[in-house]
This record gives structure tokens, C-alpha cells and sequence, in this order.
């Protein structure tokens, strides 16, 4: 767990080891954040939520990186992207990456009883991606959840009643 940690941010790693194959392996790290942290996502989540935000006990953005990319950094230099030298991963590959981070962000914000998360796609097939995962997770664990392009604003079961 989490805990307490969540003022500062704090991050979850998860490792995947894919086919089976230990050269295969590809290490996420999930990042909680305070909004304080990313101004930029605090102000879209603003506009999202609106003045209700601010009676909001727990609230984190959500990010996450290949820990690859500390050591091997991407060639344009996103720590978000694919590190030099990476996994190339087949559509059935990454689908199952992308399905395991949602539910995990989700499992995540259940567990610690956050009331809101906020996270964004870096690109639109990336979008198209979490479409379905959000929706799909959302329904499951009765979260709901709005976007705003490429951004979503998801209120867990913890979110308070209106």
C-alpha cells in the first residue's frame, strides 16, 4: 500500500514479464501525484470538475513510465515514451499492458480510498486505448469518469455523494 506517502506522490512498480521470457521484461512505474505537483493537470481537472474540486479530500494524478527510460533514455527525449532500445510489443502485447495499467491505476485508487484520479493519453491511438480500458474498468468497479479530449477525470466509489 500506499499510505500516507500520497501527500508527497508516490509510485507503484509493476513488472511485466511477457511470453514467459525473462528478456522480455518490461518494469511500469505508476506515479500518484498530488495535483500540486502538475499545475497543468490541476488547471484541466479544474475545468473538468469545477469548484466541487475543492472539496476534495484525495485527489492524485496518475502517471506512468517504462523504469527503462532512467537507465536508457528515448531517443527525443520523453520520459513517457519507448526507451532506446526497448521492447518492440505486438498490438496483442500492448493491449494487455495498457488493460493491466488501468486496472492496476484502479485498484490503486480503490484500495487507498481516493476519491478522484486524473491522468491523460499521450497520443490519439493511446486515447482510443483507454477509451475502452475506462469504460470497461469504470462499469466494473462503479467509478465514473469524464473526459475532456485526451484527458479523464475518473470519481471512484469513495468520490463524497452530491
Amino acid at each position: 500500500m500506499l499510505g500516507d506517502r500520497f501527500g508527497e506522490g508516490a509510485y507503484v512498480d509493476i513488472e511485466f514479464i511477457l511470453s514467459g521470457c525473462s528478456k522480455r521484461r518490461i518494469e511500469i512505474r505508476l506515479l500518484f501525484m498530488p495535483p500540486s505537483v502538475d499545475p497543468a493537470a490541476a488547471e484541466t481537472m479544474h475545468q473538468m470538475i469545477g469548484e466541487e474540486i475543492a472539496s476534495l479530500f484525495s485527489i492524485q494524478v496518475v502517471s506512468f513510465y517504462d523504469r527503462a527510460t532512467e537507465e536508457n533514455p528515448c531517443a527525443d527525449g520523453n520520459p513517457f515514451g519507448k526507451p532506446a532500445g526497448g521492447l518492440d510489443l505486438h498490438l496483442h502485447k500492448l493491449n494487455y499492458l495498457y488493460k493491466t495499467i488501468v486496472e492496476m491505476i484502479f485498484r490503486v485508487a480503490d484500495t487507498e480510498k481516493i476519491e478522484l484520479i486524473f491522468f491523460g493519453a499521450d497520443n490519439e491511438k493511446l486515447q482510443r486505448v483507454y477509451d475502452r480500458y475506462i469504460k470497461r474498468y469504470a462499469e466494473k468497479m462503479g467509478f465514473l469518469f469524464t473526459t475532456q479530449g485526451a484527458y479523464y477525470a475518473i470519481r471512484t466509489q469513495h468520490y463524497p455523494d452530491q
